[in-house]
């Protein structure tokens, strides 16, 4: 979250509770209670087609659909030289349950951005 120029609150979350403690004091950590379902793997199709790179040398992909026009995506390598790759957001969904039994997004990690083959893609249920 920025706050200020820049500076502000970030958000640490690891499967692995040992590996916060190597994040450093500026981090106040929280331990939720142990999820109750097992971490579920999500992979979200992005909007747009790859343009022409933008000239800025970092790894930065242009994505483009009249639906939502021009959008950078950061971390995101060149686009495949093949078609057929769609640009794809892997991330992990942690499900837990409330006093009642409901189940629900605790909290939820962005994994990767990356491309994945048109026939890969998970259908919707």
């Amino acid at each position: 979250l920025n706050e200020h120029d820049g500076l502000g609150r970030a958000v640490l979350l690891a499967e692995d509770c040992t590996a916060l403690a190597t994040a450093g004091p500026q981090f106040a950590t929280v331990q939720h209670e142990p999820v109750t379902v097992l971490p579920q793997d999500q992979q979200l199709l992005l909007w747009g087609r790859p343009r022409d790179p933008d000239p800025d040398p970092s790894e930065w992909v242009t994505l483009a659909e009249h639906r939502i026009g021009r959008l950078p995506v950061p971390g995101l390598d060149a686009a495949p030289s093949t078609d057929g790759h769609d640009p794809v957001l892997w991330l992990r969904e942690y499900i837990a349950k409330d006093d009642y039994g409901n189940a629900y997004v605790l909290d939820e990690r962005l994994c990767r951005l990356g491309w994945a083959p048109v026939r890969e893609r998970k259908p919707a249920s």
